[in-house]
């Protein structure tokens, strides 16, 4: 159950997307990260919420990884089809992940 505490927020079934990012050789720069969430039929987008959000860090260094945790709003009914796409940097792909989700 995801919980609202900002505005615009609301509360209700929820699902957690832990995300693991890995820099090669040199650092990486995350200031431009973003993490999305859309299911369903008709691709709806999935709201944010901040509890239980960790996002990730600005950079990771050579080497090393980091980590970030995302709740999204996603009705229990709509989880058939979930696509969540990971936004590095403007310089990398997007890295798509799909499929159903419990």
């Amino acid at each position: 159950m995801g919980e609202a505490t900002l505005p615009g927020e609301v509360s209700g079934p929820a699902l957690q997307v832990h995300v693991t990012v890995e820099a090669g050789g040199e650092p990486l720069d995350l200031t431009g990260a973003a993490v999305t969430l859309h299911y369903g039929d008709q691709d709806a987008s999935a709201g944010l919420l901040s509890e239980g959000t960790q996002t990730l860090p600005e950079e990771v260094s050579a080497g090393g990884t980091a980590t970030g945790d995302y709740v999204f709003s996603v009705p229990e009914d709509a989880r058939d089809r979930v696509v969540v796409r990971v936004y590095v940097s403007t310089d990398l792909p997007v890295t798509v992940f799909q499929g159903a989700a419990s």
